[in-house]
């Protein structure tokens, strides 16, 4: 009888990190990544975070931080000349005219990665990126197994060589993918998976065309509509233009940008990790270190929230009914009252003709203070974090069953 084991389908940057700090996983690919295998490597900066900092200290790559200076390349009559500054509509039109989709300006209604644009610099870690993903592929290289993904059951893994049974599967391949391999009974995403490629260039030497000296490193933003090059990267001396559309000579990155698809959820014993399994352009590699390296960040929550909360119950007492009860009655009260601010975020009054703004920010403010108080009443009567996640799929199941059934 095949053991059940904890697998990791896709060996890309995602995949490589979350083995690092998750030793017990082993990684199924028929090939590497393809930062490994381009010259858009080069041109990627990563954010400086602590956890990005985490992890290069943890594989002991050096790094040094780095200031990048965004600004806009403008034309005026035949003169060329950078600003530090676009206005909203500048912004936008780079965006629709980057991403093939049709209804673009309805999917990408923010101006995407060009809003960090707005601070002028942006905080980074100098190093070579192609480093971080050689060291990780050959740090974890007899975890490795080289075999090409046919099919993907609720408990298989069926590949070209053999079946991998599995416990828990972490998918890193791009969703588009997964659900074409997927082949179990829970339900497909109905939003389309929309993506645009990227198309680029590398040169050693300024382009012809660009005529104003541009400061290393620098991400340069350009603002002429009569161009085919929307970005002019410049790094370490050598230049990375981006196209709008294909152009002869250029390198293709075929899944380069993509919507945000909010029902990709994974099947039970499933998880998408990182930006093109989660299907959110939003993902950069602080976040996916961080998600890598925190796999307790639940007990790590419940472990916080108990602790504020011994500055009024006494957890000595929670055997104690009366005095558990009288607590979670006063939790509840708070409940009420910030289901009611949360709903004064929203616009709940039909006959009200005056509409408010949703502000994402306040709204999660508020569903995070809900949280807190639902989660200390269970404190109260001591539930850990593997009694609500048994309880959370036994009680999924009673209510699928239900659904099934036609029980409301």
């Amino acid at each position: 009888m095949q053991i059940a084991e904890r697998y990791i389908v896709g060996a890309g940057i995602s995949g490589l990190i979350f083995a690092h700090f998750n030793p017990e996983f082993k990684i199924i690919t028929d090939k590497k990544g393809q930062m490994s295998q381009s010259g858009f490597s080069g041109f990627v900066f990563i954010h400086d975070h602590p956890e990005t900092r985490y992890l290069l200290d943890s594989l002991g790559i050096d790094y040094e931080p780095q200031s990048v200076y965004i600004n806009y390349i403008r034309q005026k009559r035949t003169k060329q000349f950078l600003s530090q500054s676009a206005t909203q509509d500048e912004m936008k039109s780079i965006v629709s005219r980057k991403f093939q989709f049709p209804s673009s300006e309805k999917i990408f209604e923010e101006p995407y990665k060009l809003a960090e644009a707005k601070k002028g610099v942006l905080h980074t870690l100098k190093f070579d990126v192609k480093t971080l993903y050689s060291i990780l592929f050959s740090k974890y290289k007899d975890r490795i197994i080289f075999d090409k993904v046919r099919q993907i059951t609720d408990d298989h893994i069926v590949c070209a060589d053999r079946k991998y049974k599995y416990s828990l599967l972490i998918s890193t391949i791009p969703a588009s993918i997964f659900w074409k391999l997927y082949k179990g009974d829970f339900p497909k995403p109905v939003t389309p998976f929309l993506s645009a490629p990227q198309f680029f260039t590398v040169h050693d030497f300024k382009p012809d065309w660009l005529s104003v000296d541009l400061p290393d490193p620098s991400i340069n933003y350009n603002l002429s509509r009569e161009s085919r090059i929307s970005k002019v990267v410049l790094n370490n001396g050598l230049y990375f233009c981006e196209y709008f559309q294909s152009h002869p000579g250029c390198s293709r990155v075929e899944v380069a940008r993509i919507n945000r698809v909010f029902d990709n959820i994974p099947p039970p014993n499933i998880l998408f990790f990182g930006r093109y399994a989660e299907w959110n352009p939003d993902l950069r590699i602080e976040t996916i270190v961080a998600n890598a390296a925190d796999k307790f960040f639940m007990h790590k929550i419940w472990s916080d929230q108990k602790m504020f909360n011994t500055r009024y119950v006494d957890f000595s007492r929670i055997n104690d009914l009366k005095y558990s009860q009288q607590w979670a009655k006063e939790y509840m009260l708070c409940l009420v009252s910030e289901f009611t601010e949360m709903l004064n975020e929203m616009n709940w009054k039909f006959h009200r003709p005056v509409k408010t703004k949703l502000t994402k920010k306040e709204l999660l403010e508020e569903w995070i203070d809900i949280f807190k108080y639902w989660l200390s009443i269970g404190l109260l009567f001591g539930f850990t974090v593997d009694d609500m996640k048994q309880m959370y799929w036994d009680k999924s199941k009673v209510v699928e069953e239900r659904f099934k059934g036609g029980i409301k």
